[in-house]
């Protein structure tokens, strides 16, 4: 093709000399282009791969959100035989969830004492008390032969009055939001006591249109405030870092291939739940499974 190209315009011809230089030009870029494009496509697809790897999590917890069943109407007694029933069959339908450790909200630093009052009930030598740690998880532990069950527990203050306080004086709308969802609340749990077993009311308490609602709450507090003292952001702050903690100590507890069980207050799952699925080694099991009467 050069000497075509000579033959035609001449070796002196400027337009000659143009295009041959157009032709090394291309000839020689054409194979780096072509490499770059391949290492760009082959970097993409990497990328790619490294975003969607997910090593299959090797622990399993399962969040059991509770009222306290200390703080129940007088009617709904937790001692009468029907709710003892009641409760052994929610300890039963526990059991097939066969969990290896059950975590219970008692203190961390109490630890000798929980494990001093769960070996004297394992001995027959201790009466359960009216709460979920201990009708549940005590129960439940004693009938898998666990050795012993798991204090998480950390208490951490949470400046509620603060914020109301200052609300009352500056925010009436968010104290009028806080009474009408307490009402709302008080009306719920009537509904809730009156026609539920135990396992109904904890499987509601298990959904996300319950825990959003108290979470829909704290979102509210975050308002008051806002670009003054924002004195509303400190409770939230504060049950966030009590979570925190409360959720560290369960990951100093478990073990790849563990089962665990978590017996808590319902006002904790949000954070639980958020938690878990977000650990890369930790898979949330579905409660609800087991909260069948």
């Amino acid at each position: 093709m050069y000497s075509k190209l000579r033959k035609l315009w001449g070796r002196s011809n400027p337009f000659f000399h143009f295009v041959l230089n157009l032709i090394l030009i291309g000839v020689l870029t054409l194979g780096p282009l072509s490499v770059l494009a391949q290492q760009t496509d082959e970097d993409e697809r990497i990328l790619q791969q490294m975003l969607q790897e997910k090593e299959e999590p090797s622990i399993e917890v399962l969040v059991l959100g509770s009222f306290h069943f200390k703080n129940v109407p007088e009617f709904y007694d937790m001692k009468a035989t029907e709710k003892q029933r009641e409760i052994k069959t929610l300890v039963n339908n526990l059991a097939e969830f066969k969990p290896d450790k059950i975590a219970l909200e008692f203190e961390r630093k109490d630890s000798n004492y929980v494990d001093s009052l769960y070996r004297a009930y394992r001995n027959d030598n201790h009466e359960l008390k009216v709460n979920e740690r201990e009708q549940v998880g005590f129960r439940l532990a004693k009938q898998l032969g666990h050795q012993k069950v798991e204090a998480i527990d950390y208490q951490k203050p949470w400046g509620m009055d603060k914020t109301l306080e200052w609300a009352k004086k500056n925010d009436p709308q968010f104290v009028e939001f806080v009474q009408n969802w307490q009402h709302k609340n008080a009306r719920m749990d009537s509904i809730l006591f009156k026609n539920k077993t135990v396992s109904q009311i904890l499987s509601l308490m298990a959904g996300d249109a319950y825990l959003d609602r108290i979470q829909e709450a704290r979102m509210r507090m975050l308002e008051v405030g806002a670009d003054k003292n924002y004195i509303g952001v400190e409770p939230v702050a504060s049950v966030y870092k009590r979570n925190m903690r409360i959720f560290a100590n369960i990951t100093s507890i478990a073990e790849p291939g563990d089962r665990i069980l978590i017996v808590y207050g319902a006002g904790h799952s949000y954070f639980f739940n958020e938690f878990i699925s977000q650990h890369s080694d930790m898979k949330l099991v579905d409660p609800v499974q087991y909260l069948s009467n």
